[in-house]
């Protein structure tokens, strides 16, 4: 149970400091990051707040994925599929290169693209805060709360020594598994799940071969048996 209190606690820090974000949310609870958080540097990154979003090409370079309806370069002559090689004037030769270079704009970019062409547009002024995105640490901060009193729900009782860990470990793979579907911080490792999925898979494996070792341990004395009281 203290684990979980631990990381309920420790979730709350995430939401101070605005790491382990969540991706766009237009539901009452949505929060807003200031300038200079994480958050708000991968939007601004991303080429979010200019409404255009880029991709890789073939041979790595960055080339342009999306164009959003209302932003600033909708009635610019770009067009989805164009390869950009320099951002202001600065020479791009992927995504990430791409990234430092939005990242330091403030308000108008241009992209120059393969055949040379330049187009420039940016809204007038950058926004104070990142745009609506899941609290995705409170989620977490709940679930591990949630977590901690199943634990202590369980732990009067139990049989066998390690039931409660096994219990509390398993959720967790599961439940992370499942907010990392609306996390945004971390990118695809293997396939098409993030590094905490993939390790939540694991987790979920070894936990399978734990709950095998602890269901052959004895009996600690005097526990209660099933329908009785502790």
């Amino acid at each position: 149970p203290s684990l979980a209190l631990g990381l309920t606690l420790g979730r709350l820090g995430c939401l101070l400091n605005g790491c382990c974000y969540g991706g766009a949310c237009d539901h009452g609870w949505a929060v807003r990051f200031p300038i200079d958080s994480p958050p708000y540097i991968d939007q601004k990154g991303s080429g979010h707040f200019h409404g255009v979003h880029f991709a890789a090409a073939a041979d790595g370079r960055p080339v342009v994925d999306h164009i959003a309806a209302s932003g600033p370069f909708a009635t610019t002559p770009l067009r989805a599929g164009d390869t950009v090689v320099a951002i202001n004037q600065r020479p791009v030769k992927n995504l990430q290169q791409a990234r430092l270079v939005l990242e330091q704009a403030t308000e108008q970019v241009s992209l120059t693209r393969a055949d040379g062409s330049t187009v420039r547009a940016g809204p007038p002024a950058l926004p104070a805060r990142s745009d609506p995105i899941h609290p995705t640490q409170v989620y977490s901060s709940l679930n591990a709360f949630l977590l901690c009193l199943l634990a202590l729900a369980v732990y009067p009782f139990r049989r066998r020594h390690g039931q409660v860990i096994a219990l509390l470990l398993t959720g967790y793979a599961v439940t992370r598994f499942l907010l990392e579907r609306i996390r945004t911080d971390e990118g695809n490792f293997l396939g098409q799940l993030t590094i905490s999925q993939n390790i939540s898979v694991l987790v979920a494996i070894g936990m399978a071969a734990l709950w095998v070792y602890v269901q052959r341990q004895p009996l600690i004395p005097n526990s209660p048996t099933p329908g009785s009281s502790p």
